[in-house]
């Protein structure tokens, strides 16, 4: 809660008046306390002040005055501190008892801000963050240290002031003065000021009465210190009279301040420091974290062991008797004997159960702790005179995590001995990826722990790597880093952007070395999986690169047969591949084997999900009208298999691809004449039984495809890819394989043997028609170019025929449909670039889809216009209609990239490829605005027609013409002949071609009709252009162009009524 200055100004005041009325319960003094020694030569140097404190007594602030402080001291210092405008300090106090050795304070002070013109220095209050009790009466050192200043500033030899108050202890009536001082300083914390008295602090202390729980407020921190060095441990706790230090759970004697130090000195002083605050009020305590400290370079071990031939005696428990003391030295001076690197040896305890002791080795580090942790152990086996049990040996490293190799999904990741509480980096760094010119681990482990529990590794953490693609070529792979190389690999080719013609060759070459070591692990064979379909998927082959595309083939087919042998089942599908290993018993062949890739009922999907590659163990119940691509192995591959291997187990390997990308063949080029293209039509399946040669089946293997396109038998051939030839680079071969039937869309082939890869079937494509329509398309965009932007520039040249909404609504329809046909007839080709094509297809997408959402705003003004005859103005109509013209069209397109950039992806042209986007994006929004559009051109058409009909038989025959003219107008508005498109999906393929002509004819040529029914067939139009050219008025000519006759009733959007008949002016 924020409260404002003057409230807490006024709130702090009434609570000092009231403290100030009880002075008698407290008396507030200052102590000046002189320096010992003259002004330091060197920055950073202590300034030590000395001063008696008696006790019953409170420090709880110190003063300091200008003249504490040497500002710019040129001789010292090489600049002046005067030539600056204020000066920052940070002072580190440290208030130490002489007579008892012991620091009972310290503290730093950061972000003081003073002047340099002593003069301008006010007196600086540096308030304690926790008040100081003193216990005896004592004399009490203070260090004053300049831990940071800019510019350069030191303490001087002037005197300070310790503020101090002295309580009447016991009093009832103070007691009760410090509740009602509690009350009021508690408001004000609760009303958000945070200025207090830190007298009041003092007095509770003074007191032992307080009025909340104890609460830690600054733990201590962990240390790791040189040997000989001196670290200060701080604690503060809230609400406390006294503090306990401990170590390792043991209370430290004398330690009885917010403050302990801990000297270095030898091994035994390492350790789990906590301070506990408590008080005797009621008792309560509170204990701060555990702060571990150490010494840089000293190994540390705690060791129990179990020495069976000695019995157990009282004075062994009590480590201050001399059986006890006798027993360790004779137990240390016989270790150090065994083990001369150690450098110092305690026994922490002795314990019943023969004698179970707890001893702690400490090692000058000069070898890895794995060494010494050996060395213990085999010191304390064969130790003379002891009965070691080997098995209760138990070697815990307390100050370092011990070094050690793991094996992680086949990747060995080793790692260094590291200090408790540092991160280590595994030996092994990113294959080929540096981060800043810097190699990077290939995991990070942190060693965590503390002195009690000793030090522990948490779990592994696997780093990203990454390849640099330019770096490929110095790839080399081994046993020992195949599974890294296998994931990075996969990882590189998952982004397309790097890739090229290049690095695609480097990645055959690395796959063949992945595949040459024959390791079956599971996650190099899925990798390498991803690898293909990667390639795949990234289009980067070329018919130029047939032996690389062979490469892929060969190199997973390879993989398959290494995991086949081995007897792994392993299954994989990728949205371009799928593969599956299987070791089967004859038993479960007995009605055939069959691999299977699933399809929609009549079109190839374009992508493979996972449950669409499956194993069926009965060829007669495959679900024939869903098959995408199958193979069928007749039982007789059972005898086949034992007579060539002698084992009874089958082991098979299956693979489909998707299409056929990676099998680039010169004999379709070849067969390929003027009128036709020979190529693939189907997806590609295989099957092969590892070290077993099929061939010459008398049971043939059946293949069943759906086609991509619709065929006949006159032009489908049955093939499989055949490695022997091209030097084993393969091409397609029909030998021993024959075309069998057609059934429910499937084509169906029989072939005798099995292959590395049997590839299913090819068809022709006739180019002529497709050539036609393509040419027809961009010459009736060009046209319609033409026209579009000959009717914009007409309505916005004349002001006064943009004024009425139907035509505001004509030019943002023209416009849309002008950015449509300029799209695709300058990007609809351009393949060349992915990220173009993508941005190309996403404008197409996003420009038809505003196309249609015009035409259907223009079919809702025409509703109401003509059907509803709503005669007044719809507020912000324009507004509304520009929103959904153009905002619905983007939602949707950038709804579609942000789910899935790579679905406009389309290596064939730079459209929509076939599937949901194409499906759910785009075709069913058309459909459903189509059939709206056809609603309202039906309520117009009937408005239009369904009048008395007046005039003889030439008038009528007239306005029968003047009807069909007005039918036609409207459709072109509302874009009807678009469902010449949705004619044309699922006919027959006669009537497909008819319908693909209509749509390729009226939709490319939309513009010119627009141009010839709203511009050159309207008067006030050719008029207004022929004003221009004759330079007459043109405001008359265009008011003379209105129609003649008997009175009329016109609104702002169209004219409505003539001679009391509905008329559509077109």
């Amino acid at each position: 809660m924020l409260v404002k200055n003057s409230s807490c100004t006024d709130r702090y005041a009434s609570t000092r008046e009231f403290s100030q009325s009880k002075t008698e319960c407290y008396n507030t003094t200052i102590t000046n306390i002189a320096p010992t020694n003259q002004p330091n030569e060197f920055e950073g140097l202590p300034k030590l002040y000395d001063g008696t404190f008696v006790q019953g007594s409170v420090l709880y602030s110190m003063s300091l005055s200008p003249s504490n402080f040497d500002i710019g001291n040129e001789s010292l210092f090489g600049s002046s501190a005067v030539d600056y405008d204020y000066v920052i300090i940070s002072i580190e106090s440290i208030m130490l008892n002489l007579n008892t050795d012991v620091v009972v304070y310290s503290q730093t002070f950061d972000g003081i801000i003073i002047s340099p013109e002593k003069e301008s220095i006010q007196i600086i209050d540096l308030v304690f963050d926790q008040p100081i009790k003193i216990k005896s009466t004592s004399t009490y050192e203070v260090a004053l240290t300049t831990t940071h200043s800019y510019p350069p500033v030191q303490m001087s030899g002037e005197a300070i002031e310790i503020k101090q108050v002295s309580c009447e202890n016991g009093s009832t009536e103070c007691s009760s003065f410090l509740k009602v001082w509690n009350k009021l300083v508690s408001d004000q914390v609760n009303s958000g000021c945070s200025r207090t008295d830190v007298e009041f602090t003092a007095l509770k202390l003074c007191f032992g009465n307080f009025f909340g729980a104890p609460q830690v407020v600054r733990n201590p921190k962990s240390h790791v210190g040189e040997i000989d060095q001196t670290v200060t441990l701080d604690c503060i706790i809230e609400n406390v009279e006294f503090y306990e230090w401990y170590k390792n759970g043991d209370r430290i004697p004398n330690a009885n301040s917010p403050t302990y130090r801990v000297l270095l000195d030898q091994g035994q002083n390492q350790g789990d420091y906590t301070c506990s605050g408590y008080r005797s009020q009621d008792g309560e305590n509170a204990v701060s974290d555990v702060a571990t400290v150490l010494i840089t370079g000293l190994s540390t071990f705690r060791v129990n062991v179990t020495f069976n031939n000695i019995s157990f005696e009282e004075k062994y428990g009590d480590k201050k008797s001399s059986g006890f003391q006798n027993f360790t030295d004779e137990l240390r001076v016989s270790l150090k004997i065994s083990i001369p690197d150690v450098s110092d040896i305690v026994v922490t305890s002795l314990k019943p159960g023969s004698v179970i002791a707890e001893i702690e080795f400490y090692f000058n580090q000069n070898q890895n702790i794995s060494t010494y942790s050996s060395m213990i152990n085999d010191s304390l086996i064969s130790l003379q005179g002891y009965d070691t049990d080997p098995g209760s040996i138990v070697v815990t490293s307390i100050s370092s995590c011990i070094g050690e190799d793991l094996v992680i999904n086949g990747t060995l990741y080793s790692f260094p001995d590291v200090p408790l509480g540092v991160t280590a980096d595994s030996i092994q760094d990113c294959l080929l990826y540096s981060h800043q010119y810097m190699t990077v681990p290939l995991a990070t482990r942190f060693c965590k722990g503390n002195f009690i529990s000793g030090a522990k590794w948490d779990p592994v953490v696997i780093t990203e790597c990454y390849i640099e693609y330019t770096r490929l070529d110095e790839i080399e792979v081994t046993e020992n880093n195949v599974y890294v190389v296998a994931d990075a690999l996969a990882e590189f080719t998952n982004d397309t952007e790097v890739l090229n013609e290049s690095s695609v060759d480097s990645v055959a070459i690395i796959l063949e070395d992945i595949v040459n070591l024959e390791n079956p692990n599971e996650i190099i064979t899925s990798n390498v999986v991803e690898v293909v379909d990667n390639i795949i998927h990234s289009g980067m082959i070329d018919s130029s690169m047939r032996e690389t595309a062979s490469s892929f083939v060969t190199s997973l087919e390879r993989q398959l047969a290494t995991v086949a042998a081995a007897g792994m089942n392993f299954s994989s599908v990728q949205p371009h591949v799928g593969v599956v290993t299987l070791a089967v018993t004859p038993e479960s062949l007995q009605n055939g084997l069959a691999y299977v890739a699933f399809s929609d009922a009549d079109s190839l999907k374009e992508a493979f999900e996972p449950t669409d590659v499956n194993i069926h163990y009965d060829n007669e119940n495959i679900p024939f009208n869903a098959v995408g691509a199958s193979i069928a192995l007749p039982p007789e591959i059972i005898l086949i298999g034992k007579t060539q291997t002698g084992i009874d187990e089958i082991r098979v390997y299956f693979t489909v691809y998707q299409n056929s990308f990676l099998f680039i063949s010169d004999n379709l080029v070849n067969a390929s004449g003027k009128d036709f293209t020979r190529q693939v039509g189907s997806q590609i399946i295989s099957a092969s039984l590892e070290a077993v040669k099929i061939d010459g089946l008398v049971t043939p293997i059946h293949l069943a495809f759906l086609p991509r396109n619709e065929i006949s038998n006159n032009n489908t051939e049955c093939v499989f890819w055949d490695f022997s030839l091209y030097d084993g680079v393969g091409d397609w071969s029909s030998e021993g394989c024959e075309l069998n039937e057609t059934t429910d869309g499937r084509v169906v082939c029989l072939c005798d043997h099995l292959t590395n890869f049997a590839i299913l079937v090819d068809y022709y494509e006739p180019k002529e028609a497709y050539n036609a329509l393509s040419v027809i398309s961009l010459l009736g965009c060009i046209v319609s170019i033409v026209c579009l932007a000959a009717t914009i520039a007409t309505y916005l040249y004349f002001k006064q025929l943009r004024s009425k909404r139907p035509k505001k609504i004509l030019i943002n329809l023209s416009l849309s449909l002008l950015l449509l046909y300029l799209v695709f007839a300058i990007g609809i080709d351009q393949t060349g670039s992915r990220n173009g094509c993508i941005t190309v297809a996403a404008l197409i997408h996003y420009f038809g889809l505003a196309s249609v959402f015009w035409m259907s705003i223009e079919a809702v003004n025409m509703y109401i216009m003509l059907v509803k005859i709503l005669h007044g103005e719809i507020r912000y109509f324009m507004l509304k209609a520009c929103v959904a013209g153009y905002g619905f069209p983007l939602i949707i397109v950038a709804i579609c990239l942000i789910v899935d950039v790579d679905l406009y992806a389309n290596k064939n042209y730079c459209f929509i490829p076939s599937g949901s986007l194409r499906k759910f994006g785009f075709i069913l929004i058309i459909g459903v605005l189509m059939m709206f559009n056809y609603v309202v051109f039906t309520l117009v058409m009937r408005t239009l027609i369904c009048r008395p009909k007046i005039g003889n038989k030439v008038e009528k025959r007239d306005e029968v013409i003047k009807h069909l003219q007005n039918a036609f107008a409207v459709s072109v508005l509302l874009g009807l002949t678009w469902v010449f498109g949705f004619l044309a999906i699922d006919a027959d393929s006669t009537s497909r071609d008819v319908f693909q002509w209509l749509f390729s004819l009226f939709n490319s040529l939309q513009g010119l009709f627009i141009f010839l029914f709203f511009c050159v067939r309207q008067k006030d139009i050719r008029d207004a252009w022929k004003s221009i050219f004759k330079e007459s008025d043109k405001s008359k000519n265009v008011k003379n162009t209105t129609d003649t006759g008997s009175s009329k009733v016109k609104d702002d959007n169209v004219e409505m009524r003539y001679n009391g008949e509905t008329k559509l002016t077109i």
